[in-house]
């Protein structure tokens, strides 16, 4: 009796309802917040030979970029110029150095057979090894011209983001 009487005295707990999923396999996407600084990996400082006005800057600071890419184009009016100068005097120390060189063997040959004096002789080796002299210098001031205006270019060396642009 006592069993029938709590029965029927206490009142039943409504069940809580229970969601069912099918099991099947799928991602699990969980998004983590932290704070901190981002250091780069590898630092890489460029800085421009040639010195002038920047007449283009394509990149701002944040900025991705692959190698190769153009990072600033500083004015190259005055290194092309000396470049140009530079071969025009290259093609002049050639010319200077056939004639010369063609001279020197008549002076060579006049010589040989006793029709040139000594003096004419030693003034015509004096005279081509001065065109070589001159030579050698106008390939070395092209060459030193060229790499200037290469420098007017600044492009990336490798692959990164801009972090910082202290122009």
């Amino acid at each position: 009796a006592l069993f029938l009487g709590r029965r029927f005295l206490t009142k039943p707990t409504p069940e809580a309802p229970v969601a069912l999923e099918l099991v099947e396999r799928r991602d699990i996407a969980v998004t983590v917040e932290a704070t901190g600084t981002v250091e780069p990996v590898s630092l890489v400082e460029i800085k421009s030979k040639a010195s002038g006005q920047i007449v283009r800057m394509p990149v701002e600071v944040g900025s991705v970029v692959g190698p190769g890419d153009l990072l600033a184009q500083i004015d190259s009016a005055d290194v092309r110029n000396q470049y140009d100068q530079a071969f025009a005097s290259l093609q002049a120390a050639q010319a200077k150095e056939e004639v010369s060189g063609a001279q020197k063997r008549r002076a060579d040959a006049l010589f040989e057979q006793q029709i040139a004096t000594a003096e004419e002789h030693e003034s015509a080796i004096l005279d081509f090894a001065n065109a070589q002299a001159q030579l050698v210098t106008a390939r070395t001031n092209l060459d030193i011209a060229r790499q200037r205006l290469a420098d007017a270019t600044v492009r990336a060396p490798v692959a990164g983001t801009v972090l910082d642009k202290p122009v």
